[in-house]
């Protein structure tokens, strides 16, 4: 089943297909200054069942603690909305 989405102006657009690979609650210091709260909450998707639709998202990349590269993909709804890419944890 196709879940839609997008940001609160209408600027950026996405759908995932599926369900989520996974799911987790993370409240590593990376995860906390990305999401400005004392933890990130997540659902992960294989790229291929996540497309972008409409809008480009900001990008910004820094090096985690592990020494993997994360990329957030992010815009502004009611609360910033991120999509990380991480290499391993």
């Amino acid at each position: 089943m196709a879940q839609q989405g997008g940001c609160m102006c209408g600027n950026i657009r996405y759908s995932v297909e599926g369900e989520p690979v996974g799911k987790a609650l993370c409240h590593c210091a990376d995860c906390r200054k990305i999401t400005g709260s004392t933890y990130s909450t997540n659902a992960i998707f294989p790229s291929k069942q996540f497309n972008l639709t409409q809008g480009t998202p900001k990008q910004h990349s820094k090096t985690a603690d592990t020494g993997n590269t994360i990329t957030s993909h992010f815009w502004y709804g009611p609360r910033p909305i991120h999509v990380l890419r991480l290499t391993k944890c």
